[in-house]
């Protein structure tokens, strides 16, 4: 198994994410620059409720499921559901993606990311990335996040509110998880809410 070296200290970041600002940043280019930080392959169910667990309702990890051709993804859900992670398990099938029960398939994972970060659908929630990297403008800021991938999520800058490496903005959490939730519960999924302990003999 490959280590990961630790990291003491974030590198040698930028102090506000404007501070080379491009053109505005398209949500499937923020999705691919900042994959090293939520398609985490090698991080377990257990580890993956960890880091969510403190974070905004939406946040989000992909990983590797123990099943063949399987991933899982965990979510931190909002309000409604108890601010609790859960795990959906993510189907490859002849080259594509799609969620457990569900009719929608993808090219690829971020595709599948994308997707329900723009819309609910089969979702209680919709997924979002960090504050911290839903804000930034700098494509080059946004990579030199990326470089600390998972570790990324042990940085103060990840928790809920926090949009730069400085200035920490105390938004509400009650707020900002009930925000993405409010949006999903007029719908009515179709996949219902089960975690992968549930799904044991088929799954991770």
């Amino acid at each position: 198994m490959k280590m990961i070296p630790l990291v003491t200290q974030p590198p040698n970041l930028s102090l506000s994410p404007s501070a080379s600002c491009q053109d505005k940043i398209s949500r499937m280019e923020r999705l691919l620059r900042t994959k090293p930080i939520w398609f985490l392959p090698h991080t377990t169910r257990e580890e993956a409720a960890q880091i969510l667990h403190n974070k905004d309702s939406g946040n989000f990890i992909i990983r590797e499921a123990n099943k063949k051709d399987t991933f899982a993804l965990s979510v931190k859900l909002g309000s409604s559901h108890g601010f609790v992670v859960h795990h959906y398990i993510i189907l490859v099938m002849e080259g594509r993606v799609a969620l457990e029960d569900s009719d929608l398939t993808f090219d690829n994972i971020v595709s599948l990311a994308f997707h329900y970060s723009s819309v609910c659908d089969e979702m209680p929630e919709m997924l979002c990335l960090p504050d911290i990297l839903e804000s930034a403008d700098s494509q080059q800021y946004l990579m030199s996040l990326a470089l600390l991938g998972k570790a990324f999520w042990s940085y103060p800058m990840a928790r809920p509110g926090r949009r730069s490496l400085l200035i920490t903005e105390n938004k509400p959490m009650l707020h900002s998880s009930e925000s993405n939730s409010d949006q999903c519960d007029d719908t009515s999924p179709r996949i219902k809410e089960r975690s992968e302990h549930k799904l044991k003999k088929r799954t991770s």
